[in-house]
C-alpha cells in the first residue's frame, strides 16, 4: 500500500486520537444503556470497549507526530503499536462478546483507510 500524499504525521495522530475519543464515547453510551447488558450475566459490553480504549490510551504516541516528517514511517509505527495493543488486550481481558477487540480492530481499520489510498 502507498500512503496518501496529502496526509501528514500530525494528521495521522489527530485522526487516531479522534477515533479513540469516538470509541470511548460509544463505550460510555453503552455503559449507560441496559440494552447492551446481558440479562443473564449482567455484563455490559461497554466495559470491554472501555478496557480496550484504555489499552490504546497507553500507547505512547512518541515519536511525536510533530517531530516526525515521514508520514509513512509514522503510520507504520502507529499501526504496529495498534496490533501489539490488540495482542495485549486479548491476553489480559476475557472480552466474552468480542466488543473490546472489535473496538481496537475498528480503529485500526479506520486508520488504514485514512492513511492509505
Amino acid at each position: 500500500m502507498v500512503i496518501r500524499d496529502d496526509v501528514s504525521a500530525i494528521q495521522i495522530r489527530a485522526f487516531f486520537e479522534s477515533q479513540l475519543a469516538e470509541q470511548e464515547a460509544l463505550a460510555m453510551a453503552h455503559l449507560g444503556d441496559s440494552y447492551w447488558t446481558d440479562s443473564y450475566t449482567g455484563h455490559n459490553v461497554g466495559k470491554d470497549e472501555l478496557a480496550a480504549t484504555r489499552v490504546l490510551r497507553a500507547i505512547s504516541l512518541d515519536p511525536a507526530a510533530e517531530g516526525h516528517d515521514d508520514p509513512e514511517l509514522y503510520a507504520r509505527w502507529l499501526l504496529q503499536h495498534l496490533e501489539d495493543a490488540g495482542h495485549r488486550y486479548r491476553s489480559d481481558h476475557s472480552d466474552p462478546d468480542g466488543y473490546g477487540i472489535a473496538t481496537i480492530g475498528m480503529i485500526e481499520r479506520n486508520l488504514r483507510k485514512f492513511c492509505y489510498a
